[in-house]
């Protein structure tokens, strides 16, 4: 039977099952909560024995990178150029995440602080979220409006490590949502690129929107980030 990825929930025994699990670590126990477990299977398909390989590597992770110590500061030179911003809130209260890609210049920066910047972005949007929506969810939009070949980065994308595997493997299922708006050619073909690096669950959350009035159907216009203010008009 097939099943189905996009409306998974987790029933409370597995929930429990995992938890049981985690608390008989002798070390890292202390890196968990409802949420993070809920993340944890949906992200393995709710099978309890991989839920616990991908916590006890993201818990070891947290233990040892500590990426909530990274400060703004430290990552303002590749937060100047305005790649990526963290901004407004869509309709559920889940702080938006934007990618512009052409403002990205790959090799402008080294690879080292490129991924620094994604962990701060990550680690910031998933920490406002669960203040505004309980959540720690977040729904990020791509703009790729301007964006050409010269933006394209696939070793920032699909290395290992690299955006899709951070995400994967220390912010699993974080992302609820991924509107791509103003998408053209270039997009279509670093599309086919990445997306065999994408798992299934996340598949689902993209949509490709027809205009930039289409945001509005996710975010009340007083929240969209400023660069869609002229559809609060």
């Amino acid at each position: 039977m097939a099943v189905d990825l996009q409306n998974m929930t987790v029933p409370e025994d597995v929930m429990a099952e995992l938890g049981a699990k985690i608390a008989q670590h002798p070390t890292l126990s202390h890196h968990s909560s409802p949420a993070v477990l809920s993340r944890m299977l949906l992200a393995r398909h709710l099978n309890v024995d991989d839920a616990y390989v991908l916590w006890e590597g993201w818990a070891a992770w947290r233990e040892d990178e500590k990426p909530e110590l990274i400060d703004e500061a430290s990552v303002a030179p590749q937060l100047a150029v305005q790649t990526v911003s963290v901004t407004g809130m869509d309709k559920s209260g889940r702080t938006c995440v934007i990618l512009r890609t052409r403002n990205h210049v790959p090799g402008q920066f080294p690879f080292e602080d490129m991924l620094r910047l994604t962990i701060w972005v990550l680690e910031t949007s998933t920490s406002r979220s669960v203040k505004t929506s309980g959540t720690g969810y977040i729904t990020a939009i791509w703009d790729c409006k301007g964006q050409g070949f010269r933006n394209l980065d696939t070793a920032l994308a699909t290395h290992k490590p690299g955006i899709i595997h951070i995400m994967k493997e220390y912010y699993p299922e974080c992302l609820q949502t991924l509107l791509i708006v103003n998408s053209n050619w270039v997009f279509r073909v670093f599309w086919t690129v990445i997306y065999p690096f994408i798992d299934e669950r996340t598949k689902h959350k993209v949509h490709v929107l027809k205009d930039e009035a289409a945001l509005l159907e996710y975010f009340h216009p007083q929240d969209l980030p400023s660069d869609f203010a002229h559809l609060a008009k």
